[in-house]
């Protein structure tokens, strides 16, 4: 949890979505380093939730749907947490 938690104030520094999309992207990137693919039903299946799968397949779709990401902010986010720019 502790980690979770990591992601989400690391990730609201940069993405101005509400807690709700905040919560799911931080799922997606936990889920996309468990299950290695992006298949948005396997990703549902890595989603740390005692949700359905098929509520966490609709959470996902719905996120995408309408999750405004700024590409620009995303590669900044990208390579300045990976270290690649200051």
């Amino acid at each position: 949890m502790h980690h979770a938690n990591q992601l989400k104030d690391t990730l609201s520094q940069y993405f101005h979505f509400n807690k709700s999309r905040l919560e799911c992207f931080s799922l997606l990137v936990f889920a996309l380093i468990k299950v290695r693919n992006v298949n948005l039903s396997e990703l549902a299946q890595g989603f740390d939730s005692k949700a359905k799968l098929k509520s966490r397949y609709r959470r996902i779709q719905r996120f995408f749907d309408k999750a405004k990401i700024d590409i620009d902010m995303f590669s900044f986010f990208i390579l300045r947490d990976c270290k690649i720019i200051n």
